[in-house]
């Protein structure tokens, strides 16, 4: 695997929107398990989670109209689509 792919949804979300230090470290780990990309996804309307993807280093590709539907209110929600590359990391 080459890349790795994570949301809101997910536990290790959660756990890195809650705590960015643990966002911070979990980029370095995951580089030296031979990730080459990872990815995030954030309903662009909640931007904290936008936030803590920056400040980790990821950068804005582009949005993923009508990603999913959300849970809470049941309306359809645009993604934010992000990206981190293993070479950026030294940057």
């Amino acid at each position: 695997m080459s890349q790795l792919a994570t949301g809101r949804d997910t536990r290790l979300a959660a756990a890195a929107s809650q705590h960015a230090p643990f966002a911070f470290s979990l980029v370095g780990v995951l580089a030296t398990l031979g990730f080459e990309r990872l990815e995030l996804l954030a309903d662009t309307r909640n931007e904290p989670s936008l936030r803590v993807g920056e400040k980790a280093g990821f950068r804005r590709e582009g949005v993923i109209r009508s990603a999913r539907t959300n849970a809470r209110d049941g309306l359809r929600v645009d993604h934010a689509l992000y990206s981190l590359l293993r070479s950026e990391l030294a940057q």
